[in-house]
């Protein structure tokens, strides 16, 4: 597992000494600068997990520094540090992409904490915006694994392709050109490859192939994807 590497952005150097000890303790890479100047270039120019970040610093302020970062797109946690409990500054720093703040003078264990609740919060996000789910299926984006209940289910590039399709538009009604435009990247239409493909897919995802619950066809026009809650909608052909 990497280590997850945090800047220490602050011009005391006593707060950058108790930070670094305190996250070190935890297992945590560190790295300092001590001016906003400084700060700024190095984290362009390098890749951290999360930024504490002192408000008040000699060159660029860390306001200055987070509204930068945050214009180009620069996503990394950031915890801000300020020498007072001012709600201006915190409401302000939230305005501009902060995720959290902490007052100096801070105990290290409350440093610690705050920021390992960022860490977890900004991994949850990431998990989450990389796994699509619907009903008892998941699909993991990350690493193109599927699942059913928890269970890994074995499909092909394609039949993946076809899942991740209908989880994101359940129970519309997809024509066969349109899926194999999405799918198979082809203006030709291959109705045989089409139908192979549902059929295959759903000996792998139903739980009664011949009566599916989930992949329906809507005679006349194509194939939708539902839940069982919504799988009386429309005429259903298995």
């Amino acid at each position: 597992m990497q280590i997850p590497r945090i800047l220490i952005a602050d011009d005391d150097s006593e707060i950058r000494k108790i930070a670094a000890r305190s996250l070190k303790s935890q297992g945590f890479e560190t790295f300092e600068c001590c001016n906003g100047t400084d700060a700024y270039q190095t984290i362009l120019k390098q890749r951290f997990d999360l930024i504490l970040l002192d408000i008040d610093m000699e060159g660029l302020d860390g306001f200055s520094i987070l509204t930068k970062i945050r214009e180009q797109q620069i996503s990394v946690p950031v915890l801000i540090i300020t020498g007072n409990d001012e709600e201006y500054n915190e409401i302000y720093g939230f305005s501009i992409g902060a995720d959290d703040y902490i007052v100096k003078p801070f105990r290290p264990s409350a440093l610690s904490a705050r920021v390992k609740a960022v860490l977890r919060r900004t991994q949850e996000a990431a998990q989450a915006k990389d796994t699509l789910t619907a009903g008892p299926f998941l699909l993991d984006k990350s690493n193109f694994t599927f699942y059913k209940n928890g269970i890994e289910l074995s499909l092909t590039p394609k039949e993946r392709l076809l899942m991740q399709l209908f989880m994101q538009h359940i129970n519309h009604v997809f024509t066969k050109e349109q899926l194999y435009t999405s799918v198979w990247k082809d203006s030709y239409i291959d109705d045989n490859t089409i139908m192979v493909s549902i059929r295959n897919l759903r000996q792998k995802i139903e739980d009664n192939p011949r009566s599916p619950a989930f992949l329906l066809t809507v005679y006349g026009l194509g194939y939708k994807f539902v839940l069982p809650c919504n799988s009386t909608d429309g005429r259903q052909i298995g």
